[in-house]
This record gives C-alpha cells, structure tokens and sequence, in this order.
C-alpha cells in the first residue's frame, strides 16, 4: 500500500528503508477530469500548488507532475502577476499545433528561447550588492532602491557573501539602482538623484 502524500515524513521515512531516492507524485485518473469543466482548474491549482511546496521541502528528493484542467481553457490560462518578493513569474505556454500524442496529466520541460531562436542559458542568482547596502528592518534585511528618482524599500532574501559583496536571491532585480550611501534619516519615498 502507498503511503499517502498527506503524510510525507513518513513516505520518505517509507522510501529511505526501500532505498527509493525519488518519488515522482501526480493526480491519479481521472486527475481533475471527475468534476464539473468550471471547478476543475481551482483543484489542479491547489494539487500543483500542493507539489510545488513538496518539492521545495525536499529538493532532489520529490518530483510532480502538474494538472492541467484542458476542459477549460480560459481558466488553466489563468496567471497570477509575478511574485516581486521571490523573484518569481508563472508562465503560461500554448501550442501552436497540438500534437495528439500530448494527452492531459503529462509532465513537460520547457526550454526558454530568446528571439534568434537560441536557448536562453540559466546560471542562478546573479545579483550581486555591496553589503553596506543592507539594512535590517523589522526583523528581516531591506534594501532602498531608487525608482523614478523616488527611495523605496524592498525586502530581500539574501545568500552567500563574497568579501564586501552579498548574493541577493530574491527581492531584486540585476541593474536596479540600490542605496549604498546616504543620510541617515532616508526613508521610502523621498526623492533622490543618483550619482
């Protein structure tokens, strides 16, 4: 008997004794497929959802494949906007043809092309700050940066520093303009000129 995904500890309690590296979760048939075409998108986004936390729990160890509610359209199009605090964009993806092997509840990997056609390569995080840039506030780390010439305060989650230099993982975008000096009393919403 499978032990259910509710109680993970114990699945990986469960896969570690039978020497199971990765488990690979998905919706069973009929996945969303058993409810009404209006309701089935609000359950495969709780499921993905759902998968989506697992997986960051327990990173190399849990894998999903997502749910996709093909019998509405319009609502598996659905996008929230992107997550400014960590530094995330859901993407929606159509087919141009539908290929009919393609059939519903089938993982895919997609590869992000830029406009010539060529793969967009990754590296991870890449912005880099100097560390005299971070403040603390209310108990978490902020930096001020300048938009329209107007201070704001972002939260950011930071990563490894190297020498005078911090890694920001999420918060922050690569070529924004960030507060490393200024007086004391600087405050979201002021007006600045960057030098």
């Amino acid at each position: 008997m499978t032990i259910p995904v509710r109680v993970l500890d114990a699945r990986l309690a469960a896969m570690d004794r039978a020497g199971i590296d990765v488990a690979v979760l998905s919706l069973s048939t009929p996945n969303v497929f058993f409810l009404p075409a209006h309701e089935q998108a609000g359950l495969a986004r709780r499921m993905n959802d759902a998968y989506a936390a697992a997986m960051a729990a327990h990173p190399g160890r849990i894998r999903a494949f997502a749910s996709v509610p093909m019998d509405d359209p319009d609502a598996a199009l659905a996008v929230p906007a992107a997550d400014r605090q960590r530094a995330t964009v859901k993407v929606r993806i159509a087919f141009d043809e539908l290929d009919p092997r393609i059939l519903p509840d089938m993982g895919v990997k997609v590869t992000f092309l830029d406009l010539e056609g060529e793969e967009v390569q990754t590296a991870g995080p890449q912005v880099g700050i100097p560390a005299s840039a971070v403040r603390s506030q209310d108990g978490g780390d902020v930096v001020l940066v300048v938009v329209d010439g107007r201070v704001e305060s972002r939260a950011v989650r930071l990563g490894s520093a190297l020498g005078d230099e911090i890694e920001v993982l999420s918060g922050l975008v690569a070529g924004e303009a960030v507060v490393v000096e200024g007086p004391e009393g600087l405050a979201a919403g002021d007006r600045v000129q960057v030098q």
